[in-house]
């Protein structure tokens, strides 16, 4: 009967050993530094809002402009809205992607700009995406061939 009892323990000790074991295994890494990657796409996802390319651009500028010229402008909230909604969900997907901190803080700040804008349907374009640029953009004045 001692037998069988040190055989239990002995097999509860090593299934416990193995237990623990399983606890000790390495933490997955953290993921890799993505941020060139990031402000490559940021720098394409931000082009039509800047160009004026994007259809959501064109239909604000139109309405500035007819505005601007007297023109009577109808639905002139909803197109700002639009537009506005347009480019928070054009950088929203890379604030999610973004695995260092200060360019996901920032993506994330300005898809809230961004957000905030669209549901006020704001006429002003003001400075949204200058924490990120200052992250993602060369610096003005620096030498390519010296």
């Amino acid at each position: 009967m001692m037998r069988m009892w040190c055989g239990v323990v002995l097999v509860a000790a090593v299934a416990g050993l193995g237990g623990c074991g399983a606890g000790d295994a390495a933490e997955p890494a953290a993921p890799a530094d993505n941020t060139a990657a990031i402000c490559a796409r940021w720098r394409q996802a931000e082009a039509p809002f800047l160009t004026n390319t994007a259809p959501e651009a064109e239909a604000y500028n139109r309405t500035i402009a007819d505005a601007y010229e007297g023109k009577p402008v109808t639905g002139a909230t909803g197109i700002r809205r639009k537009y506005w909604a347009a480019w928070a969900d054009a950088v929203r997907p890379l604030a999610a992607e973004a695995t260092g901190a200060g360019l996901r803080d920032a993506l994330t700040a300005q898809v809230s700009t961004l957000d905030e804008h669209a549901a006020a349907g704001d006429a002003a374009l003001s400075d949204v995406s200058s924490a990120v640029a200052q992250m993602c953009l060369p610096a003005s004045g620096t030498a390519v061939n010296p």
